[in-house]
């Protein structure tokens, strides 16, 4: 059962993010290798979640503009989050500009919903891709920030089962291999 701890400071949010990344992927691939018994719902329920954590850490580490409300959490301004545990220098070594640019608006318009490019333009996500694309970076973070992902049901993120490579992680069509 995961629970959901209460958010002191303001590294509580990302580690909320990391850890919830773990969580539903460590779900979603147990189901999509067949260890668990789902149906499609539970698949797509996964997937959707997995997809929303990850775009908002891709978000997280990126240099994406701030809102002028001042109320991003970006890892390039440490002194907004990070209670001087990380200075400016280090945060700037862990920038992924690089998947923001090939995740982040695809993610946004995909968990829009409600939009005619959905249906014009079907997805194929890579969720074990995805994930490992961000794992190293957030291991670094865990690191240096000196904290420790939750590893939902006592198993570290990195021994995540492996999906079959027939596996679609579509939001639209999902299927099992």
């Amino acid at each position: 059962m995961y629970a959901r701890a209460e958010k002191e400071e303001h590294l509580d949010i990302i580690r909320y993010e990391i850890d919830m990344l773990d969580f539903v992927y460590r779900r979603y691939a147990d189901l999509d290798c067949g260890q668990q018994t789902s149906d499609q719902g539970d698949l797509n329920a996964y997937l959707e979640c997995f997809l929303l954590h990850y775009r908002n850490l891709v978000e997280f580490f990126s240099k994406k503009d701030i809102r002028n409300d001042e109320t991003n959490l970006r890892i390039y301004l440490p002194l907004a989050w990070a209670s001087g545990k990380l200075d400016v220098e280090e945060a700037k070594k862990a920038i992924r500009q690089d998947l923001f640019e090939k995740h982040w608006k695809r993610l946004s318009i995909y968990l829009a919903h409600c939009t005619t490019y959905r249906v014009k333009n079907p997805a194929k996500w890579k969720p074990q891709e995805m994930y490992d694309e961000l794992n190293q970076t957030l291991v670094d973070f865990e690191r240096v920030m000196q904290f420790h992902r939750l590893r939902p049901g006592g198993i570290p993120p990195v021994a995540a089962p492996r999906m079959t490579s027939g596996s679609s992680g579509s939001t639209e069509t999902l299927t099992r291999t």
